[in-house]
Order: structure tokens, then C-alpha cells, then sequence
């Protein structure tokens, strides 16, 4: 039976390496894709910022990053487009992943029950914004008391010390203040006006700002806390939202790792006598 286990855990130790190294590859294609598109944009960030109305540096990057992706994955995917492992992801809780999308130019797999681009163009702002280091978080609208204006997903990004909103998946659509600059969720929650502005670009807008949550487990166990920062990326469980529900490229990643490190050490401690006898 050690035998067994010895042999069992070496193998698994084998596959789970190789694993490692299959989401290596596919996290560098996620970065080579986040950084043409960062280029790309460069160009649109120069005019957003002269305006009008004038954006500061964090708005136009967020803006001209979201009209482009919006423009670029704004269609369907077919699933006999994807090779065998973005169907997989695609088919996931998690959705279709920013490297698919930039990939293949689409937003969901046509016909799956979570089809749709808010989540996957929020995921690849978040992405874009977060290589040029700037903070950025998923939004939920959520449903209200009467079941209305909630299923919809946008992106707070961190510009001049507070969170602002955008909207990838609605042509880049922001709301703003009297001053001219890109509104916080608060501020279109209390204020009818602005958030009326919507309305203007599209007149049929279901989704309110009266439920609003983000994606955060503040109250988990310190201890909790403390084995998931082994495994996820940097801040799964901080105010923003955790990195592994915009990345699971790099979830499994840190899951291979840390399995393959557990069978090394299986392996160790179940080595067969004559081994350790050598």
C-alpha cells in the first residue's frame, strides 16, 4: 500500500508539473493580448484627455480601453472556434476568459445559460487596468425589493482617490457630475440626474443603481484568509474583487503548484524502504 501511495503521488506530481507549465503558456498569452490592446489604445488617451469634456489620465485610460474592447469582443462565440480548453473555460461558472475574447473577438459561447459580454468585457477592463496598475473592481446591479433593475456587471475604477464607474459592455458608457468628471456609484445612486444621463444613449436601460453589491468575503476567518492568499492571486479577499474570478488562468495555476508541492512531499514520505535504506 506505501508502495501504492509512493508511486500515486510521484505520478500525480508528474501531471500536476505539467499543468503548471500548460497555464504558464496560457497566462503569457493572456499578458501578450492585455498589452496589444494597452498599445492600441495609447492614441485615444491623448484625445480623451483634451476632451470635451476633459478626462484626466485614469479616465481616459479606462474610457479608451473599454471602447476598444467593447468594439473588439462585441459578438458571440462559436464553440467549435475555441480549441478543447476555452471551450472548457467558456463552459465554466467563470465564463469566457479576456485572452478568449481578445482571442477570437466575442464575448460568451452562443446558447450557454450565463451567455452574455458584461461580465467578460468587465473582466478584460479589469485586467487591462490593473497591468497599467490601476486599481479596478467588478460592480453588480443587483435586483431591487421588486425584482427590477439588477443582473448587470460594470467596473469601478480607483481615479483621484475615489472609485468611478464605467460601463464596457454599454459602449463605454459613464455618467458624470456637474463638474464634468466620471461619477462614483454613490454619486448616480443620489442623484436622479445623473443618472438619467443613460437614458440618453439608451433609452430602454433596465438596470438601477438601488441594489449594489461587490464581489468581497470581509467576513471570512483570518485563518481562511490566510490559506486562500497561498493559493490565489494578491488580494482574493480585499476590497477589490478577487483577482482568481477575473483570472482563472491564474487560479489554477497556484492550484497546480500547490498540489504538485503536496505530492513531492507525499512522495518523500511515502518512499518505499529499499529507497531509503539507499
Amino acid at each position: 500500500m506505501r508502495t501504492l501511495g509512493f508511486y500515486a503521488a510521484g505520478i500525480g506530481f508528474f501531471v500536476l508539473l505539467y499543468g503548471s507549465v500548460f497555464f504558464t503558456g496560457r497566462i503569457r498569452e493572456r499578458v501578450i493580448l492585455l498589452d496589444a490592446l494597452i498599445a492600441s489604445t495609447t492614441p485615444a488617451v491623448d484625445v480623451l484627455m483634451q476632451g470635451p469634456p476633459p478626462s484626466t489620465h485614469g479616465e481616459a485610460t479606462a474610457i479608451a480601453l473599454a471602447r476598444a474592447i467593447y468594439d473588439r469582443i462585441n459578438a458571440p462565440l462559436l464553440p467549435d472556434a475555441l480549441d478543447w480548453y476555452e471551450r472548457l473555460e467558456g463552459l465554466s461558472p467563470l465564463n469566457v476568459s479576456a485572452a478568449t475574447a481578445l482571442r477570437h473577438g466575442g464575448f460568451g459561447l452562443k446558447g450557454h445559460a450565463r451567455f452574455g459580454p458584461c461580465t467578460t468585457m468587465s473582466r478584460t477592463l479589469i485586467l487591462a487596468l490593473r497591468r497599467l496598475k490601476i486599481q479596478a473592481r467588478a460592480l453588480y446591479l443587483e435586483a431591487d425589493e421588486r425584482g427590477l433593475g439588477g443582473g448587470h456587471q460594470m467596473v469601478e475604477f480607483w481615479d483621484e482617490g475615489m472609485w468611478k464607474v464605467i460601463a464596457p459592455s454599454d459602449n463605454a458608457f459613464v455618467w458624470r457630475t456637474h463638474e464634468g468628471r466620471v461619477a462614483t456609484a454613490a454619486e448616480i445612486a443620489a442623484s436622479a440626474e445623473v443618472f438619467s444621463q443613460v437614458y440618453e444613449a439608451f433609452p430602454h436601460y433596465q438596470y438601477l443603481f438601488h441594489n449594489i453589491t461587490r464581489f468581497s468575503l470581509p467576513d471570512a476567518p483570518g485563518w481562511l484568509k490566510s490559506l486562500v492568499g497561498m493559493i490565489l492571486p494578491d488580494d482574493g479577499f480585499g476590497p477589490e474583487a478577487p483577482l482568481f474570478f477575473h483570472s482563472p488562468r491564474g487560479l489554477m495555476l497556484r492550484l497546480c503548484l500547490v498540489l504538485a508541492s503536496l505530492c513531492a512531499v507525499a512522495a518523500i514520505c511515502l518512499r518505499p524502504r529499499r529507497y531509503q535504506d539507499e
